[in-house]
């Protein structure tokens, strides 16, 4: 076992925590009908850009204000998440078929002690939080990113955002990535690297924008990021607004 799968393991056996996210002023769909209501131009065009043979620009509004409400439903000042880790049954897994055991030294560590696991899970969502798949889910997991990118005609770009590398389309290297993490129900994924110039980085794959975003240099890196920067977990993970996080619950 390695330095980094040990403090990780050692981490995540507490049951769970809870993020504080205080309470906005305003949500944004309570500022988009604020906004309209004030005539302000371009909220007034983007509430019009949504109306169709079907519906009207009354019955736009009226969706905005219902959202309006369920956002402001939805806020409780804190989001109470849970961790499970399930241990490996060593008689199924021989580590010698874990993917990108010769890439990353952690990886197969991780592999080795866990068949799967689900961290940062929302009590409220028991589908939710950070999920890491086990070995026999990888391979159609690799298949499910690489379906969005099926009809994508952009080429592929690299950029700077925020000080992480970004990359717009598929890279040549993705069919050599091993898809080991996904969030909750949503279709972002964490994947591994395992050819090419960045081999043994980690990418969370954006479904939104078609990217792939660097989040650590090395899995053992990743799996640090998981314990020190919480907030930034919550960010990954859709628990928007967070800005303290108690491990100890």
């Amino acid at each position: 076992m390695t330095e980094a799968v040990l403090k990780f393991l050692t981490h995540f056996r507490v049951e769970g925590g809870e993020f504080r996210t205080p309470i906005p002023r305003e949500t944004p769909y309570e500022q988009m009908v604020r906004e309209y209501e004030a005539g302000v131009p371009g909220v007034v065009e983007t509430l019009k850009y949504f109306v169709s043979e079907e519906s009207t620009e009354a019955q736009e509004l009226w969706q905005w204000k219902k959202r309006a409400k369920e956002e402001r439903a939805a806020l409780r000042g804190k989001v109470v998440v849970r961790h499970a880790l399930v241990p490996i049954r060593r008689s199924k897994q021989p580590s010698g078929r874990i993917p990108a055991a010769q890439i990353s030294e952690d990886f197969a560590a991780f592999y080795t002690c866990v068949e799967s696991a689900q961290i940062f899970t929302p009590r409220s969502n028991p589908d939710g939080g950070l999920i890491f798949y086990s070995v026999a889910e990888m391979p159609s997991e690799l298949e499910y990113v690489n379906e969005w990118f099926e009809d994508d005609e952009e080429e592929f770009e690299r950029s700077e955002s925020d000080g992480e590398l970004e990359f717009a389309g598929a890279p040549p290297w993705l069919d050599g990535c091993v898809v080991f993490a996904g969030v909750g129900q949503a279709a972002d994924r964490f994947l591994l690297a395992t050819t090419g110039e960045f081999a043994g980085s980690v990418f969370v794959f954006d479904h939104d924008g078609l990217t792939l975003r660097r989040v650590a240099s090395t899995f053992g890196m990743f799996l640090e990021r998981l314990i020190f920067e919480p907030l930034m977990v919550a960010s990954w993970i859709g628990i928007h607004g967070a800005d303290a996080y108690d491990g100890a619950v």
